[in-house]
Formats: structure tokens, sequence, C-alpha cells
């Protein structure tokens, strides 16, 4: 009989304890898969809209800067062009 008990109680451990190892390790895989997809997607949503504000924002303020710029020369160059012609003219 205690044979037997012994057998029983060890093959009784030994199923107890490879589900517990087998769901354990289960969830622990799941949890990491979980939570590296989740940091890398933030981290590259992040660094994209980052990266496009920054572009966006370099991009607009270089053209409305050369915008402006070759406006302002424009209209002076116009300004003083009419005022020199005018001045010698009369």
């Amino acid at each position: 009989m205690s044979a037997c008990l012994s057998v029983c109680l060890s093959v009784c451990l030994s199923v107890c304890l490879s589900v517990c190892l087998s769901v354990c390790l289960s969830l622990l895989a799941g949890w990491l898969a979980g939570w590296l997809a989740g940091w890398l997607a933030g981290w590259l949503a992040g660094w994209l809209a980052g990266w496009l504000a920054g572009w966006l924002a370099g991009w607009l303020a270089g053209w409305l800067a050369g915008w402006l710029a070759g406006w302002l020369a424009g209209w002076l160059a116009g300004w003083l062009a009419g005022w020199l012609a005018g001045w010698l003219a009369g």
C-alpha cells in the first residue's frame, strides 16, 4: 500500500507541477509579448509623430521665410527702382 501511495503521490505532484509551470510560463510569455508589442507600437508612433511634426514645422518655416524674403526683396527693389526713376526724371 505504501508503494502505491508513493507512486500516486509522485505522479500527482509531477502532473500538478507540470501544469502549474506550463500555465505560469504561458501567462508570462503572453504578458511579455503584450508588453513588448505595446511598448514598440507606442515608441514607433511617438517617434513618427515627432519626426513628422518636426519636418512639417521646419518645411513650413523655411517656405514662409523664403517667400517673405523674396516678396520683401521684390517690393523693395520695385519701390527703389520707381523712386530712382522718378527722381531722375523729375
